[in-house]
């Protein structure tokens, strides 16, 4: 059975599911499976349910499309573990086509574009085009059944897709639909599904994924929690800019037929408005739970607008203390975060009930306030302090393990400048791993900018980039000068017309030691960075960088870490796709990056101000 849940609160939404969750499965050691959005909702969600029950436990979650195929790996045998379609994976497939050149559907900017860029520019295409057919599969079914019963022979991307096709798994989750509606309507009880499913506050899902969805209703109970703004029906209404469209494209329409219920759910909701309309097609149990907002305050009685489905005339806000809705005009984003600050510190001060964990904020991009944010709510003490957290940061802008990493692997472009190696080596875990402390690296640095190094590891790499022998300072005439400055009594500064650079004790000579095994492993890890690799090679090359260049403290270990396990997902994934092809690090680096993105870390509303993207409001 089908069960629908609709309700203008997300805690009331929670408090149905909590209330269904305490009727236990057929097994006590059977893990309910929940639907989430993002790991946002995931959160807050356990949260509320370790609030209500003591405890959050034995919760399995999922993504809405790691759920399909949850769903078919259950129910249907031989289905592989990874689904070759997902984005990742796609991107490498689609790589890989776009290099066979005999292949290639004839296009004209296709084939000129392809002709005149390089790996860099191939993979960015790859994955815009994997991304395209991604949601192909999801909002554009019919087109991929066309495409693959080889109509649209002139179309390229019907070409293109049916070359993957022939080249990889051909197993997308709308080929193996009809094997799975097979398989539930031979069973008579889904015994491979649990016997319950819970969706929770999805923002919208594909008219492909509710099909499935009601088709799995019939073996096992599937409930949908649904966000709804109004408690009136409102899939039939229409913006202004719609209106004057169908108006624009048939004279004969007359316009007053179309109603706009609400202006601003009509012009804001048109996506969660053909999803709702798709709902009410379902045939299942349907649980309102709303609860009319209140209209004491001017958001409130824009809440009950939106409500109710209708549009009263603005009044002036009657309640000179009403700043339910604020404006405020800075003049830059610090000005903004130190607004904020103090307008948060009046809420507490006159609303006693309010919680910092009542608190989200957000914005398009967060990175742009990131640091504001900590300069301001992180410096203050005492009762005007306010806990805080930031969410949906990626390791490449919170970790300077991380950063440090990635400036490695980026020297075989480099010209190795003085300024950047000593970066690299003031980072805690690389200087470490080389033996040397932080009261070493001030004498390091003075050696450098006494014997004056600008760039370049020797007088042949200068040669290579057109600079003449001996131009410039580099790294090798330094080693050669501490060297000899080691090894040449003080009172001779000239060997074979070099001049050392005089040490004064062993301890010293023992610093110079370190630095040019640090300098030495630079030099060699720019030779093979410069090599073309296949991408298990070069997650095994990589993983060699970080033993060999880091030596990371407690506190860096999980960077470190979660580092290692993009690095392992990124070669496995190219490696799933077939692309068995060697290529240059800066291909690897790209997709090294966005899997980093992904795993980008979402607020934890647990007591504290939460801040983060837009995206995360789509659920909260």
């Amino acid at each position: 059975m089908l069960y629908q849940c609709h309700s203008n609160r997300l805690e009331e939404l929670a408090e149905q599911l909590i209330t269904t969750l305490a009727n236990p499965m057929a097994g006590p050691l059977t893990p309910e499976t929940l639907v989430v959005h993002g790991t946002g909702t995931r959160r807050w969600l356990s949260l509320q349910i370790a609030t209500r029950q003591g405890i959050a436990g034995n919760l399995e979650y999922l993504f809405p499309a790691e759920f399909i195929w949850w769903l078919y790996r259950r129910q249907l045998p031989e289905v592989p573990i990874t689904n070759a379609f997902d984005l990742p994976t796609l991107t490498w497939r689609v790589l890989a086509q776009l290099e066979n050149q005999g292949e290639l559907p004839t296009h004209e900017t296709l084939t000129q574009y392809l002709s005149t860029t390089d790996e860099h520019g191939r993979w960015h295409l790859a994955r815009r085009l994997a991304r395209m057919y991604e949601q192909y599969l999801l909002y554009r079914p019919d087109w991929i059944a066309r495409w693959e019963q080889g109509h649209d022979a002139k179309d390229w991307q019907a070409s293109l897709w049916r070359q993957l096709m022939r080249h990889g798994d051909e197993r997308h989750w709308l080929a193996l639909q009809p094997a799975l509606y097979r398989s539930l309507d031979v069973h008579s009880t889904a015994i491979n599904l649990p016997s319950r499913l819970s969706l929770f506050a999805l923002p919208t899902l594909s008219p492909g994924y509710l099909q499935t969805l009601q088709r799995v209703s019939e073996q096992t109970d599937v409930f949908l929690y649904t966000l709804n703004p109004s408690a009136v029906y409102w899939a039939q209404i229409t913006s202004e800019k719609e209106t004057l469209r169908a108006t624009q494209r048939d004279k004969e329409v007359i316009s007053h037929h179309f109603d706009p219920g609400n202006t601003l759910l009509a012009s804001a909701g048109r996506q969660q408005r053909e999803y709702f309309d798709l709902l009410l097609e379902l045939e299942g149990q349907s649980i309102d739970c709303f609860s009319a907002p209140d209209e004491t305050t001017l958001l409130g009685r824009i809440q009950a607008d939106v409500f109710q489905l209708q549009d009263r005339s603005p009044n002036p806000r009657s309640n000179p203390n009403d700043d339910s809705i604020q404006v405020q005009v800075c003049h830059s984003p610090l000005r903004e975060i130190e607004v904020l600050h103090d307008r948060l510190l009046d809420l507490f001060e006159r609303h006693p009930h309010l919680a910092p964990g009542d608190i989200a904020v957000l914005a398009p991009d967060i990175e742009i306030f990131a640091t504001s944010i900590e300069a301001v709510f992180g410096a203050v003490e005492g009762s005007r302090y306010i806990p805080f957290s930031i969410g949906d940061r990626s390791l490449l802008v919170t970790s300077a393990l991380v950063n440090t990493f990635f400036s490695l692997i980026t020297l075989n472009d480099s010209r190795l400048e003085a300024n950047e190696i000593i970066d690299l080596l003031d980072h805690s875990a690389v200087h470490h791993r080389f033996g040397l402390d932080h009261n070493d690296l001030s004498q390091v640095y003075q050696w450098i900018s006494d014997i004056g190094v600008s760039w370049g590891l020797d007088d042949t790499a200068l040669m290579t980039m057109d600079f003449p022998a001996g131009s410039v300072r580099t790294w090798r005439s330094a080693i050669e000068r501490l060297l000899l400055g080691h090894a040449l009594p003080a009172q001779d500064q000239f060997f074979m017309g070099r001049l050392a650079y005089p040490l004064h004790d062993t301890a010293q000579s023992r610093l110079v030691g370190h630095l040019v095994n640090f300098l030495e492993a630079i030099f060699n890890l720019q030779q093979q960075l410069s090599r073309a690799r296949t991408a298990t090679a070069w997650g095994t090359e990589l993983n060699r960088v970080l033993d060999q260049f880091f030596s990371p403290e407690d506190e860096q270990e999980n960077d470190l870490n979660r580092l290692r396990e993009a690095i392992e997902v990124t070669a496995v994934e190219a490696t799933t796709a077939g692309y068995d092809r060697e290529f240059d690090l800066s291909v690897f680096r790209l997709s090294l990056e966005q899997q980093l993105k992904r795993s980008a870390s979402s607020p934890l509303p647990a007591g504290r101000v939460t801040f983060g993207t837009l995206t995360v409001g789509r659920a909260l």
